[in-house]
Formats: structure tokens, sequence, C-alpha cells
């Protein structure tokens, strides 16, 4: 999770200052391995299942809120820049990131819930 969340703000504060007219190198970098970070961090999601410790990561409006955010985020953003696209690219990654946010706090909510979500994620 604190992987996600750096990489999330990294991000979007290189997406920002694109969108604001910044086009540097060195932020599309930033653009880029950011993007490539959310994509790696969607595929291990879907990878990586723990049962009921994480079932709000992968059901209910939680889940499609955050593989919503992870797809925007991650392969989308990543997709633009490779195509020359970088507005669409921060702006992407911005929708996403905001996205994710909402759904990290649903899936928390809800994991809170679940007394077979917070016994399986002690174990």
């Amino acid at each position: 999770l604190p992987i996600h969340f750096g990489a999330a703000g990294l991000g979007s504060a290189a997406a920002l200052l694109e969108l604001l007219g910044h086009r540097i190198a060195p932020l599309n970098a930033i653009g880029f391995l950011a993007a490539g970070i959310e994509t790696a961090l969607w595929i291990w999601l879907e990878i990586d299942k723990h049962g009921a410790a994480d079932r709000a990561l992968r059901e209910g409006s939680s889940g499609w809120l955050i593989r919503a955010g992870e797809i925007f985020s991650g392969p989308l953003a990543l997709f633009s820049r490779l195509t020359n696209l970088v507005p669409l690219a921060g702006i992407s990654f911005l929708l996403g990131a905001l996205i994710n946010r909402f759904g990290w706090i649903s899936a928390g909510k809800i994991c809170a819930r679940d007394p077979e979500a917070v016994f399986a994620s002690q174990r």
C-alpha cells in the first residue's frame, strides 16, 4: 500500500505539472515510472489473492473502484505516454489516483464491517 500511494502521489504531481504546461523530459520520465509502477501493482493485485482478508479489494463497489483507478492510472496512462498523448496521460493518471482514493476508503470501511476479513488478516 505505501508504494501505491507513493507512486500515485509522485505521478499526480508530474501529471499536474505537465497539464500546467511544463513539458520537460524529467517530468515525462517520472510519469512513465509512476504509470509503470501502477500497472505492475494492478497486475499484482489481480494475481495475489488472500481470500477473506482482501475480499473487499476484489468484490463489490470498492473492488470495481480500485480496479478502475488502477486501469486509469496504470495501463491507460502508460499507453497514452507511449503514443505521445501526454495531456491524456496526465488526465488519466489524475482521475485514476482520485478513483483509487475513494476505492481504498470504501474497501477499508467494508473490511472493518466484515468480521471474517478482520480475523483472516490476523493470521
